[in-house]
């Protein structure tokens, strides 16, 4: 089985504007609105569920807000495995222009006995299960609770997938993840690099790898990614077409390796449908469709490095 994490969960509260009338400090009509469950962790769930493989979303969810979430992801058929908390499931807010500007609110408080039963969670875990760790963490919890998950997961035989940070990935590639997935800007910060192509990303992903990633993609936007194994190095070319949504497009690619390896293993398949699921993300308004991936698995164009 497949379990997703997102700690800090929102609504994401899309809000058109026309940018050429915004006036600051002045009431403002938005031409539009769309909200969504937000959270790294969702996202991959979501797009996991659309393109066939079953999982089972977690985290720590509440109020009003936190109902929502549940029953868009219930109505769209994702499991869910949530702990629920006093406090109010946060609301973001996406001001999307010419470009997508995001005010990210900080997240209810999460309280020890909360902890300890969203802990107990990964008690039914398995040898060969896979779990994806993916997003903020509330403050009062910092990010090293994930550490407290990674060994609970390592303990029991499971698998996990790690999108977190930039600054503190490296604090967690000694576990072994089973991949990790930073984009081009993450991986400028981490190595102090100016780093643009993929030749040049090459040598900077197989740090990663000897660092303790098994996996590791590095995605370059309009480029296409980088892939490196213990065994092989890919490099997915990039599909031409209009860009509508960056929001997510990282999370698919998560979603789409994940969905292939877990049925083949295969490096390169699984490079081809998590490309698809990124870019088809990308060209689109929301979330991937299961149509739109596979037309775009058509489109991917993967060599060896």
């Amino acid at each position: 089985m497949i379990y997703t994490v997102t700690l800090n969960p929102s609504i994401d509260l899309y809000v058109d504007l026309d940018t050429e009338k915004f006036a600051k400090g002045q009431t403002n009509r938005a031409v539009g609105e769309r909200k969504e469950p937000g959270g790294k962790g969702l996202t991959v769930s979501r797009v996991l569920n659309e393109i066939g493989t079953v999982n089972v979303a977690t985290g720590f969810i509440g109020g009003a807000t936190g109902d929502y979430i549940v029953n868009t992801l219930k109505d769209e058929g994702v499991n869910t495995l949530f702990t629920r908390i006093a406090e109010d499931t946060r609301i973001n807010i996406k001001l999307v222009g010419k470009t997508i500007t995001e005010i990210n609110t900080e997240g209810p408080q999460v309280f020890g006995g909360d902890v300890l039963e969203f802990m107990d969670n990964f008690d039914r875990l398995q040898p060969g299960d896979i779990v994806v760790l993916a997003g903020s963490a509330p403050r009062c919890l910092g990010i090293s609770f994930y550490a407290q998950i990674i060994n609970k997961v390592r303990e029991l035989g499971a698998e996990f997938v790690l999108d977190v940070d930039s600054k503190k990935l490296f604090d967690f590639l000694q576990y072994e993840p089973l991949l990790v997935k930073p984009n081009l800007e993450e991986v400028k910060r981490m190595f102090d690099t100016d780093a643009k192509t993929a030749e040049e990303v090459l040598p900077l992903a197989k740090r990663l790898l000897e660092a303790g990633a098994k996996n590791v993609i590095v995605s370059l936007g309009g480029d296409g990614s980088v892939f490196v194994s213990s065994e092989k190095a890919y490099r997915a070319m990039g599909v031409k077409g209009e860009v509508k949504n960056t929001v997510g497009a990282g999370d698919s690619m998560v979603a789409g390796f994940i969905h292939e390896w877990a049925q083949s293993q295969s490096e390169k398949t699984a490079l081809i449908t998590a490309s698809a699921c990124g870019t088809a993300t990308a060209f689109s308004l929301g979330l991937c469709t299961a149509p739109e991936v596979y037309e775009m698995k058509k489109k991917i164009i993967v060599n060896e490095l």
